[in-house]
This record gives structure tokens, C-alpha cells and sequence, in this order.
């Protein structure tokens, strides 16, 4: 997980947090993250950080959910997949229409 800070007129990034074994939502742990933060001297959450914001991934909710702080899904991400599958769906429907094979090629 990468983990960056954004106050006031500045941000900074305090690189990936290395995450061994299995990382689902059922077993991430709050406590993951306030280690990598308290390595910056960042103690307590609920003082310092006043929300988080994070793709729609269920380990990021789990993550928003368990953190007791304002958590906010990073519209951007879902926006870029909405499209995606609208012109994957728009293009089917089309050359179905034509009456020549759908071949889709996704470049992601």
C-alpha cells in the first residue's frame, strides 16, 4: 500500500507499506498502518490524519470502515472504469448491430 500525506499547500509520500501473506479485506489490520505511520511520527491517527481517501477495493473499505475516520472512494477510479465498460459495451452492441463479429481488443 502507498501512503501519502496531503496538508496544507504541500504533500508528502511516505513510500509502500511492505504487506506479507495475504492482504483481504477480512484480515487487514488498522494496525499495519499506524506502524508505517508511527515510523514518521505520526502516533494517533484520530489526531493527526482527518480522513482517508482510497479505490474502491473491498481491503480499502474494510480499511476506511475499521479506521474510525472520514473515508472518502476516489471517484476517479470508478469514473475510469464506468467508461470502460460503456465503450466495451457501446462497441459490442455496434458491430453486433452491423452484423459483423464483436472482437474487442481492451487496451488498458
Amino acid at each position: 500500500m502507498n501512503v501519502n500525506i496531503h496538508y496544507r499547500n504541500d504533500h508528502i509520500n511516505l513510500g509502500l507499506m511492505r504487506m506479507l501473506g495475504s492482504c483481504d479485506a477480512e484480515n487487514f489490520r488498522i494496525e499495519l498502518l499506524e506502524k508505517n505511520l508511527a515510523e514518521f511520527g505520526i502516533t494517533n491517527m484520530q489526531t493527526y490524519i482527518d480522513s482517508i481517501v482510497s479505490d474502491g477495493a473491498s481491503v480499502m473499505k474494510m480499511l476506511g470502515k475499521n479506521s474510525q475516520l472520514d473515508h472518502q472512494l476516489c471517484h476517479t477510479h470508478g469514473l475510469h472504469l464506468r467508461v470502460l465498460r460503456h465503450q466495451k459495451s457501446h462497441a459490442t452492441t455496434t458491430a453486433t448491430r452491423c452484423g459483423q463479429p464483436a472482437a474487442i481488443s481492451s487496451q488498458s
